[in-house]
């Protein structure tokens, strides 16, 4: 068998290179944020996080019901209220038509103000195609939310007709509803909160960048890969330690802010859905 010449050694061995390359490429574009093609999964760790949660409520209606002025006697409102807890209920309706609603919803719910702001309320939810009495009654300022203090007092209700998105107008009922509720207020909390959640995705992006290393690494034991090797099993240790003592300043953090335990039952609205190349 004829002996590979020294420019084919060379184009074997680059092309190796080019290969072991492209696979840790794209181990480590899954794990940090996309400038093209598809949104990257969301990490568990920031979703429970970085979103909203509601549990689904029903209310009475009859003809001489004042839908609105009613909610504070839902078992929603008082149950948040007797824990000196804000709540705060969306009013919507499912067979409009879905690709508007979602995208409502994805808009407002993941607003940097917003969501991390209703951690700090009991959300519920109320689905108006399943309450004709009702949608009869607020079909013209679906979708809406009504925002409730801590003693179950109506703060406001806030109308988004035809699915127009306006931040501004929930964020500032919200911040009236928060005066006196806990030590940090609305500005700090939002901006303590976020900052967290944002520094909870850079670790964990850290965590998939050190694993796709271990890939890379592989069975290799010569010298570099020992090398390569130590040195991730030390930044794991540091990243380990480090993320300990985050999620130990979280629980400080939720217990100052006062933000209320979430119901078992709440599911995640808004979620941002992951695009297709």
């Amino acid at each position: 068998m004829p002996r590979l010449s020294t420019l084919a050694h060379l184009m074997i061995s680059s092309r190796c290179t080019l290969a072991l390359f492209v696979m840790t490429s794209l181990t480590i574009a899954d794990s940090v944020s996309s400038q093209r093609g598809r949104r990257p999964e969301v990490p568990p760790e920031v979703k429970e996080r970085w979103g909203n949660y509601f549990t689904t409520i029903s209310i009475k209606t009859g003809a001489q019901n004042n839908i609105v002025s009613d909610l504070a006697k839902t078992d929603h409102v008082k149950n948040a209220a007797a824990e000196k807890h804000l709540s705060l209920i969306y009013f919507y309706d499912s067979s409009d038509d879905t690709k508007k609603r979602e995208a409502f919803e994805q808009n407002i719910f993941n607003h940097n103000k917003i969501n991390p702001g209703l951690r700090l309320f009991r959300c519920g939810r109320v689905d108006l195609a399943n309450n004709l009495p009702a949608r009869k009654k607020l079909v013209k300022v679906v979708p809406t939310f009504v925002v409730f203090g801590k003693t179950g007092e109506k703060i406001a209700q806030v109308p988004m007709e035809r699915y127009k998105v306006v931040p501004a107008k929930l964020v500032r009922i919200l911040k009236v509803a928060t005066i006196g509720y806990n030590r940090p207020g609305w500005d700090n909390w939002v901006r303590e909160y976020g900052k967290f959640v944002r520094d909870t995705k850079n670790m964990i992006a850290h965590q998939k960048i050190l694993a796709a290393k271990r890939v890379r690494i592989g069975d290799r034991v010569d010298s570099s890969a020992k090398t390569t090797l130590e040195k991730v099993e030390v930044d794991e240790r540091k990243l380990k330690r480090k993320m300990a003592a985050h999620y130990e300043r979280e629980k400080r953090l939720l217990e100052r802010a006062k933000v209320p335990e979430r119901d078992p039952d709440a599911v995640l609205v808004g979620e941002k859905k992951r695009r297709r190349r």
